[in-house]
């Protein structure tokens, strides 16, 4: 099990968004009313031109919206959202359409490396992935790989995980009303590293270039 904390971030974004670049004029400027933790993200993002809108949607302080005294900063498509409280600056909330905001334990710059491996895995070089494979197939796909201990983020569902090994990463979990049944997606730095795997042929692959 791989410690998030044991990975260089900056390293990370380098090795899957490409070189640091310049930052100048990126963001509008009105970032003084944020969290220090959430000022990081956007200096990261600016730096290493992380894309807003992909698995999950980063929104802009002038984008921001406000409910139950959260301020809503990120959303994806399936009705989840994160949030922010002005008075615990400190804290990361999470929910899930009509849910209680529910605290994070993990820290801003956890749930970070969180946002930015799950947006990896698909502007990675080359994407491969299986919509409905078994469990044990699954294990075998999986077997060169280290899972990641991120923290209590319930997001996208339960069961969900994150791997990564040399050259590539990936998430699995559970398909929804498909009991015994998973989808993975694998992202690579190139095809050789693909060409590693063990993929099965008794399931569906398909692979997208970046």
């Amino acid at each position: 099990m791989i410690d998030p904390k044991s990975i260089d971030l900056e390293e990370f974004l380098t090795s899957w968004f490409g070189p640091e670049g310049d930052t100048v004029g990126t963001f509008e400027t009105n970032l003084a009313s944020l969290p220090d933790g959430l000022k990081e993200w956007f200096d990261l993002i600016s730096r290493w031109k992380i894309p807003f809108n992909g698995v999950k949607t980063l929104l802009l302080p002038s984008e921001m919206t406000e409910e139950d005294g959260k301020y809503i900063f990120m959303g994806d498509h399936g009705g989840w959202a994160w949030a922010f409280d002005p008075n615990v600056p400190l804290a990361v909330y999470e929910a899930k359409d009509d849910e209680p905001w529910r605290p994070l334990r993990a820290e801003w710059a956890e749930v970070f490396f969180y946002h930015v491996f799950t947006e990896a895995i698909e502007v990675a070089p080359v994407v491969t992935w299986c919509s409905d494979i078994s469990e044990s197939d699954l294990r075998g796909v999986l077997n060169r790989f280290d899972a990641i201990s991120f923290a209590d983020s319930r997001w996208p569902g339960p069961g969900w995980r994150w791997y990564a090994t040399d050259g590539l990463i990936a998430d699995a979990g559970p398909k929804q009303a498909a009991h015994g049944r998973f989808a993975v997606t694998i992202g690579a730095k190139s095809k050789e590293f693909v060409e590693r795997l063990d993929l099965p042929s008794s399931a569906e692959w398909r692979v997208r270039e970046n």
